[in-house]
């Protein structure tokens, strides 16, 4: 049952988070908006890299598979976000290097650069916004299930007055609020967790030997071709996460940035496990329940008043933080990559009114994919699926000595395409062919342009 005390944190945590933004956009310019002015410690990067990999979405999509088909989505993530942060740790040195010196702050405005096609930037700015737009609307849908809980109010009610208050907050503050506010909600996120699982540990309601043995299949999310393709992929497809990439341009140094991804790797896991717990302890409690809101279901009947309201501040605040960052990729995107080169001599202060107007506009679209699709996973993997066919630019920027224009855009297109037309019969795996589609027509049209211009 929730209690007035439970209320009046969580309305306290939604006052501090208007605080903190409000303090940090004191004279933060655009550079402090986007980038944090490329100045964020260790601490507080390792602290953000977890928050915002692992956040509240990922967490919840986590338990609600737990709760519908067992360990296997779960288990899945932990591998795929290990080998993430393994990656960004080794490659983030050079990304870090070429973003200070052309003074970059997204990931298409390094691909601009590095293949010298406005284009090319273009093209994958459009791929990150529509992607974005999915993975965002994942977090939303999070807001509202927290907030659903919270009040007992209608869904869509939670879910719009909770998203219009999140973007605002996010226009505000940028990245450099987002933060702090990262570093606040891991703590009350691991206070939270500290205390419910030993409850839950020990509580004679709960008994792990009756789950079925469906619920520990390794394949029984999606079979064995999302199980396999998923692992293969991790590390190609940790170049599509751009609020990560964010975090390595928000950096001191490229060396700040390494050992944070190498802390973050350790931490992740525990915190997908205990996802997993929450999801397995729920299916064992509550049958045909909405997959969704069953986490909540277990905190309400686990922690007392008071302790209650921690948990669900903490759901919330790792929620609105992320929501934060992915925010921030879309109008930082939106801004950086297509209107800033329209602005010509714009001042700091028109450039830091647009760039908060189309975070607010990327925030409100996102809103409204959240009500057409309010499905945890399938958010999350339509935002992978379309960002995907545009790992192979990215890596291939960074380490083909001279990298063609033409092919990557015919990657990416055709990449993107083959995805879309493959989804409705592979609704799961569709990523797989796009992704190696991407690839090959990358590899191929470069070495066709290539011995082109060495006939001439």
């Amino acid at each position: 049952m929730i209690t007035t005390l439970d209320l009046t944190i969580v309305c306290g945590y939604l006052v501090a988070v208007f605080v903190i933004a409000a303090f940090f956009s004191i004279g933060q310019g655009v550079e402090g908006f986007l980038v944090n002015k490329r100045a964020t410690k260790l601490l507080l990067l390792v602290i953000s890299i977890v928050s915002t990999n692992v956040g509240a979405g990922f967490f919840l999509s986590v338990s609600a598979e737990a709760y519908a088909t067992g360990i296997s989505f779960g288990v899945t993530m932990i591998m795929v976000s290990t080998a993430t942060a393994l990656t960004f740790a080794a490659v983030c040195g050079r990304v870090k290097r070429l973003a200070d010196a052309g003074s970059v702050h997204t990931i298409p405005e390094l691909l601009t650069q590095r293949y010298q096609s406005p284009l090319v930037g273009l093209v994958a700015a459009v791929i990150t916004i529509i992607g974005y737009l999915f993975v965002t609307a994942l977090q939303f849908v999070g807001i509202g299930a927290v907030g659903s809980v919270i009040s007992g109010s209608d869904f869509s009610a939670i879910l719009l007055v909770s998203g219009i208050v999140t973007v605002v907050y996010t226009a505000i503050g940028g990245i450099r609020s987002d933060i702090f506010a990262d570093a606040v909600s891991f703590v009350i996120l691991v206070a939270a967790l500290a205390i419910v699982v030993p409850v839950i540990a020990i509580s004679d309601r709960v008994d792990f030997s009756a789950l079925p043995s469906s619920h520990l299949d390794l394949f029984a999310f999606a079979g064995v071709p999302f199980f396999v393709l998923s692992i293969l992929l991790a590390a190609v497809s940790s170049f599509m996460f751009m609020e990560l990439w964010q975090r390595v341009f928000a950096a001191e140094s490229a060396e700040t940035a390494r050992r944070a991804f190498l802390i973050s790797a350790v931490v992740q896991p525990l915190l997908i496990g205990v996802g997993i717990f929450l999801g397995l302890t729920a299916s064992l409690l509550y049958k045909d329940t909405d997959k969704s809101v069953a986490i909540f279901k277990v905190m309400v009947d686990f922690l007392p008043p008071g302790l209650l309201g921690l948990g669900l501040v903490a759901v919330l605040a790792i929620l609105m933080t992320t929501v934060n960052s992915l925010v921030v990729v879309g109008g930082s995107t939106l801004f950086t990559d297509i209107i800033k080169p329209r602005l010509g001599n714009a001042s700091e202060r028109s450039q830091l009114l647009w760039v908060r107007l189309l975070t607010v506009a990327f925030g409100f679209c996102a809103l409204g994919m959240a009500f057409l699709l309010p499905d945890f996973v399938r958010l999350l993997l339509m935002g992978a699926f379309v960002m995907m066919p545009m790992c192979p630019a990215i890596i291939w920027s960074l380490f083909a000595r001279k990298p063609r224009s033409g092919a990557v855009l015919t990657s990416m297109i055709a990449g993107v395409a083959v995805t879309f037309v493959l989804l409705p019969r592979m609704p799961n795996t569709a990523f797989g062919p796009g992704f190696l589609v991407s690839l090959l027509v990358l590899v191929i049209s470069h070495y066709l342009q290539k011995l082109h211009a060495s006939r001439k």
